[in-house]
């Protein structure tokens, strides 16, 4: 009895929860109570699987479209959509639903389909449009086709014909069918923009992307097509441009050797240095410096002011050192930088005090040590009394150092000319804490056999760098602002190296 129904076109109410299919039966199963369907539709749209099966609980109304018998021999309609609903010309001859969902081929430009010189796409039916307007809006055609049942099952969307063939059939109790839009064809936006989501899950790359990306090569393939061949040449012909620093004019070659010492007066000094510009500067000896300092004295280039320009110049270095506007900041006031100076009552010795006090002014941690002594030098003691005034500290015993660990430990304990400084017991106990602090050292003017065994990281040098060991580091020179006329008198061609600056590095020359 149940084969009887195999191949029957029906319509199956299941109330608003699961909607209102319509297919062919293609299985009536007695035991559990369910049918199958294949060619399904659900609320007039093609079901993505090929068979849909129902249970007799959820089935509200079921009615019997066609039998197995005419529904082979269905002739074929064609249908036409108005108002958004599908109406068969002929609903008795078509039967309900039973729709070939195919567009047709767009039409010739001759089509009176058109608007404004646009076709829509898609032929329309018998000239009429959609919502009462000639060849208006986008039309679909739909035909009944046996041939195509797995895309011709369609439910009608509540026409006029719809009614009034439900009521002519007295159909008391039946469930109005829902509207169905018509299927159309997808636009390229919907095809751009409705990809499916596994498509989205895989997680993109963007460094791998980009690098494939080569952005010189297609800016030049831009600029080549987008310019014809005579405006490429002229712009080749063009000169470079260069910006503010670059545009410089050479009147001719440099001369790198700007500053000449006589033969005589250079003798036993084969170490050059050569200053970042490529400028070279040549070492001088001990005695032809004290000679030049002897010189500037007389001219006016008194001790005191020797004092404040070293003193400057190395306190500069140090905050540069110090890591500049980074550390010394209004806003990291709570990591004040410490540096231990360390002084001998000598030269050197002021030039560290002196250097101390303008780094206490800069709000640094100071901590600066001089050795007692019954008698010292008139410069030296005024420059300590001036420290004093600061808020740095000042102690005479080794063991007033800090054990903490500090930023940077300037070294000013040596000298040229008092060499027996280094061994009394206060110089060994202070060298002895310098080599075992991890501090980096400066020292400032050191001797030229390098002073004590203290490894500098590095060393500043006053007017003319010295022929220094390998133990005082990266040797950087200090701008005194003496006149070439000094340097004339002793025999030296002087070119200052500066530049702009009062302290500038020095690396030692090649030899060619």
């Amino acid at each position: 009895m149940s084969e009887d129904w195999i191949g029957c076109v029906v319509s199956v109410d299941c109330g608003d929860t699961l909607g209102t299919y319509q297919g062919q039966v293609s299985l009536v199963n007695r035991e559990d109570q369910s049918i199958t369907l294949i060619k399904a539709f659900r609320n007039g749209m093609l079901c993505e699987v090929p068979t849909v099966t129902l249970s007799a609980i959820d089935i509200q109304d079921l009615k019997i479209l066609k039998t197995s018998t005419e529904a082979e021999e269905l002739p074929a309609i064609r249908h036409k959509v108005k108002n958004g609903h599908v109406t068969p010309p002929n609903a008795a001859d078509a039967g309900e639903g039973y729709l070939d969902t195919t567009p047709l081929k767009p039409k010739a430009s001759n089509d009176p389909g058109r608007r404004n010189g646009r076709s829509n796409g898609y032929q329309g039916v018998n000239g009429q449009g959609v919502n009462g307007f000639p060849n208006g809006n986008d039309q679909y055609n739909y035909s009944v086709s046996s041939t195509r049942e797995a895309d011709s099952f369609r439910k009608r969307s509540g026409s006029a014909s719809d009614t009034k063939t439900n009521s002519g059939r007295g159909g008391r109790g039946r469930s109005t069918p829902k509207k169905i839009e018509g299927r159309r064809r997808n636009t390229p936006r919907e095809e751009c923009f409705s990809a499916p989501s596994q498509s989205f899950l895989g997680e993109f790359d963007f460094e791998k992307n980009l690098a494939l990306f080569d952005k010189q090569a297609v800016f030049e393939e831009i600029e080549s097509s987008s310019y014809p061949a005579e405006m490429q040449i002229a712009a080749q012909k063009q000169p470079p441009k260069y910006r503010c620093d670059e545009n410089v004019l050479q009147s001719g070659p440099v001369e790198l050797r700007q500053i000449k010492i006589k033969s005589s007066a250079s003798s036993g000094m084969e170490k050059d240095y050569v200053t970042d510009a490529g400028l070279v500067v040549p070492c001088i000896p001990q005695d032809l410096r004290n000679k030049l300092f002897e010189k500037a004295e007389k001219a006016g280039f008194k001790t005191e002011r020797l004092l404040e320009v070293v003193g400057r110049s190395a306190c500069e270095m140090v905050l540069q050192l110090l890591g500049g506007a980074h550390r010394l900041n209004p806003r990291n006031a709570h990591q004040r930088p410490t540096v231990v100076v360390l002084c001998g009552p000598h030269m050197q010795g002021a030039q560290g005090v002196s250097c101390a006090r303008q780094l206490a002014n800069h709000n640094v941690n100071v901590i600066l040590f001089v050795p007692n002594f019954l008698k010292m030098l008139n410069w030296l003691a005024e420059e300590i009394a001036l420290f004093e005034l600061t808020s740095g500290k000042k102690t005479s015993d080794p063991s007033g150092l800090p054990t903490f660990p500090v930023d940077i430990i300037i070294n000013c304990l040596d000298n040229g000319e008092n060499k027996h400084l280094r061994s009394q017991p206060w110089y060994t106990t202070i060298v002895n804490w310098t080599n075992q602090s991890k501090a980096p050292v400066m020292a400032m003017d050191p001797p030229a056999d390098g002073g004590s065994d203290i490894q500098n990281k590095w060393s500043m040098c006053l007017g003319l760098p010295l022929n220094l060991p390998d133990n005082c580091g990266q040797i950087y020179l200090c701008d005194l602002g003496l006149p070439k006329a000094i340097f004339k008198q002793l025999g030296i061609t002087y070119q200052s190296p500066f530049g702009h600056k009062f302290v500038i590095p020095l690396h030692v020359k090649a030899s060619s």
